[in-house]
């Protein structure tokens, strides 16, 4: 319900709290001074050496009697300026406490308002902002993170729209983040140029860049690891050719043993001419008998035999063929 002017003013406006201020004093100030230093010289001096029990509890009483009168006139009064302000304040409480719920009320709505204007202001960035990057084929959500920057009513002009600096700084950031993108994409590019040249895999390197580190720094990171690859490679050919060359001399070894036990002769002297005699050594050559069961057919078996004839195996038939199911 909108507020007419002549409305504004109301009972409360000329509410005011009267104070009378209350005048507490003494009817002589010096004679009491006057009175409590005189009963401080007369009763100070008093001591059991040389005054009697009753004398000084005499001055005790006297002063006790002195001391509740002035007392009781002090919180006498005391009540008499606290009870008008009590009653005041219970008076005061009730409708008071309607008062700040009501003014609470109202910043509550008027706090709801202005979060929903901040909604919207927030709202128009956002969708100026994307229709640029789809513009300029752009990641929408690298602008994100300036949106709370312009949800201000001082960035928008009443009716709604962009102030021509805010206006100004939306495209300084969207030239700001086209450059970004470009200089990403050549970066991109030669990143995966080198890694192709050295069949590398991008994928790790391209993170890398994303998480903050420069282009000289990822180019330089796979120029180590291509040097690294490059040292292991040597490394591996060079065992290849020394394992190779390992095994032909080990292979050559072997056949030139083989070879000198091939061709070992034994000598021997003819007792009745004294020649000497060489008789080559063979080889015994071990023989080793096993018993097998084959299940076969009949072409299977001609087969087998050839096989075993043409081998030179020996071979003999305890039990003949027969059928089995």
């Amino acid at each position: 319900m909108a507020i007419k002017e002549a409305e504004k003013v109301n009972a409360l406006d000329s509410i005011e709290i009267n104070y009378t201020p209350a005048v507490v004093s003494f009817n002589d100030f010096e004679a009491f001074e006057k009175g409590v230093e005189e009963a401080v010289a007369r009763y100070s001096t008093f001591d059991l050496e040389v005054n009697t029990i009753e004398e000084v509890k005499q001055a005790r009483t006297e002063l006790n009697a002195l001391d509740k009168k002035l007392e009781d006139r002090r919180k006498e009064i005391k009540r008499e300026i606290n009870d008008p302000y009590a009653k005041f304040e219970n008076q005061y409480k009730v409708p008071y406490q309607k008062l700040k719920n009501l003014i609470s009320e109202l910043k509550n709505q008027i706090d709801g308002y202005e979060e929903n204007q901040k909604m919207l202001r927030k709202d128009k960035v956002k969708h100026y902002f994307y229709e640029k990057a789809e513009e300029a084929n752009l990641n929408k959500e690298v602008f994100d993170k300036y949106l709370d920057q312009f949800v201000k009513a001082t960035d928008f002009t009443p009716t709604f729209n962009f102030k021509k600096s805010t206006q100004d700084k939306l495209d300084e950031i969207i030239i700001d983040e086209i450059k970004k993108q470009d200089q990403r994409d050549a970066d991109l590019i030669a990143i995966t140029d080198l890694c192709a040249k050295n069949n590398l895999g991008p994928a790790s390197y391209i993170r890398q860049y994303d998480n903050g580190a420069s282009l000289a720094e990822i180019l330089g990171l796979i120029n180590r690891d291509i040097d690294e690859i490059k040292r292991t490679r040597e490394l591996n050919e060079a065992k290849r050719i020394a394992d190779e060359k390992a095994m032909i001399e080990r292979q050559a070894a072997i056949e030139a043993q083989a070879k000198e036990i091939a061709g070992t002769t034994i000598k021997a002297v003819n007792q009745e001419t004294g020649e000497i005699l060489e008789r080559t050594v063979e080889t015994e050559i071990v023989k080793y008998e096993t018993t097998i069961k084959f299940i076969m057919n009949l072409e299977q078996a001609k087969n087998f035999k050839s096989f075993l004839d043409e081998n030179d195996f020996e071979f003999e038939t305890l039990v003949g063929m027969k059928r089995v199911n």
